[in-house]
């Protein structure tokens, strides 16, 4: 079984590629968007909204490096730290999840070729 499978949760979205929303706004599903993009073109199997064990859902997950990325726009350091506590004692995909880069849209520039530039600095291969 693929370690996306594992997950369970968004069970018809786990079979598809692509970025699914959640109720987006438009900067956070484009940064989301890129992420997928510069993942996806590097070769790593990647999934959005994907529902780790604990029930929540996180942005992007990377399943080839076990790293979540969540795009989040003005995260408190006590949100910051719960998410960190819920995802990384969280084992998908047949491992325990490596680390959490968090990301704020409102922080990256709206120009897309900028964007993924900037990106790919942040990103984890």
């Amino acid at each position: 079984m693929g370690i996306i499978e594992k997950c369970g949760g968004h069970k018809e979205w786990n079979k598809k590629s692509g970025v699914n929303r959640h109720g987006d706004e438009y900067r956070h599903f484009m940064v989301k968007s890129a992420i997928y993009n510069i993942l996806a073109e590097e070769g790593h199997e990647v999934r959005t909204e994907v529902e780790v064990p604990n029930g929540w859902i996180v942005d992007v997950i990377d399943a080839d490096t076990a790293h979540i990325y969540e795009v989040e726009t003005n995260l408190s350091p006590g949100d910051r730290k719960s998410k960190v506590q819920r995802y990384l004692q969280a084992e998908c995909m047949g491992r325990v999840i490596e680390d959490i880069i968090f990301l704020d849209p409102t922080e990256l520039p709206l120009d897309m070729k900028e964007l993924r530039e900037r990106l790919r600095s942040e990103v984890i291969f």
